[in-house]
């Protein structure tokens, strides 16, 4: 099934291919030269385009779904970044409909903050209002069939389970048609499935054809010098070499300088999505020769670091400009008390669990330090 998520390639005006091949770029991680290569684009409506896939032969049978996205920025035609007015409504209903009649298995829509360009520019879909979902939804009434499938904001942990259950309610009665919705538990919102899955439950006995999607296993990415992501791949003194082959770079990276360098800097980016990938290799496996694709928790990076005693506790230390100054008095205590302070210039920066807690032996305002109890190393 093809048009998850909400992207997709038509709808689609000469004049629009652009925006929707940086949407698939950042959603689904396609290269913008791969894509601008390959697509024929000989098709402007929907129907166009599945008459152009008709055209061609596959080793597997497949079918569609209109994506919110193309059908947003087909019908706003120049005004994305404006609220849709009853005109786009009833444009994004009539092409919902005649889509579905041509052919396609339902429509589908994003409200995760997670589906970006590469810039980090909202989808269309994500940015758009509750009212054009329900356009979408009488589109489906209309053509009398088809799946309406959305992931909604919490799927990144937005809106509560209610909430999002009442959207998902309210698209199932004015379509009458089934409802299907993504669900995955994740590390940052332990909860939601249980109570959503409750909402479902009620829904159903409520008469309203509405089904979870369920993952069953984590989504994951690979980090690798020559794929998208790594830890470092937007650290400031990484990115001038990335273009380098990847025996240079590496040969680059084991630079002192350079590797003392990369280890001080944060990761800079526009699309913060790519940030919190960057970071979070401490929930990182090593992928090996014969992959575990279900590794133990304590098999992550972050997991055998801590155990190995190596906690990330980092100074970088530039020794060419390592300097101590003079001992001072400061009275900075409670109640104005007085304590000795003697700075020191080539303290690059402090890391403790892998956080940077000092640049240039300024606070940066993490406190990632806690109380250690023996037992806990017994």
């Amino acid at each position: 099934m093809t048009g998850n998520g909400g992207v997709g390639f038509a709808p689609c005006r000469p004049t629009q291919r652009d925006t929707l091949i940086k949407v698939m770029e950042g959603v689904e991680d396609i290269p913008e030269v791969v894509m601008t290569a390959a697509i024929p684009w000989n098709w402007e409506t929907f129907p166009e385009y599945l008459d152009s896939l008709s055209n061609r032969r596959y080793d597997i049978d497949f079918a569609t779904q209109v994506p919110h996205s193309a059908v947003r920025v087909y019908a706003m035609d120049g005004r994305d970044g404006h609220p849709s007015a009853s005109e786009q409504l009833r444009e994004m209903t009539r092409i919902v409909r005649d889509s579905m009649r041509a052919g396609a298995f339902g429509v589908s829509s994003s409200q995760h903050a997670g589906h970006r360009t590469v810039e980090g520019e909202l989808a269309p879909s994500v940015r758009a209002a509750v009212d054009e979902l329900y356009a979408l939804a009488q589109g489906l009434k209309e053509a009398d069939r088809g799946v309406f499938q959305i992931i909604t904001d919490g799927f990144g942990g937005g809106s509560d389970a209610e909430t999002q259950m009442n959207l998902i309610r309210r698209l199932a009665e004015i379509s009458g048609r089934p409802v299907s919705y993504s669900l995955v538990e994740k590390s940052v919102t332990i909860g939601p499935p249980d109570a959503m899955l409750a909402l479902n439950r009620k829904a159903r006995e409520d008469g309203l054809p509405i089904m979870a999607q369920v993952f069953p296993r984590p989504v994951g990415l690979l980090f690798g010098l020559d794929l998208s992501f790594h830890p470092f791949r937007f650290h400031p003194s990484y990115v001038k070499i990335h273009a380098l082959p990847l025996k240079q770079r590496v040969a680059a990276m084991r630079d002192p300088e350079r590797r003392r360098a990369i280890l001080a800097e944060q990761p800079v980016h526009t699309n913060p999505v790519f940030i919190a990938i960057v970071s979070s290799f401490e929930e990182a496996f090593a992928l090996g020769e014969s992959p575990d694709y279900e590794p133990a928790p304590d098999q992550a990076l972050g997991a055998r670091a801590r155990r190995l005693g190596m906690k990330a506790d980092i100074n970088v230390i530039d020794y060419v400009n390592f300097e101590l100054g003079a001992p001072r008095p400061v009275h900075d205590l409670p109640a104005g008390g007085r304590r000795i302070v003697q700075s020191a210039q080539g303290y690059t920066a402090t890391l403790v669990r892998g956080e940077i807690t000092y640049r240039n032996g300024v606070p940066g305002g993490a406190l990632p330090g806690r109380l250690l109890r023996s037992c806990a190393f017994v």
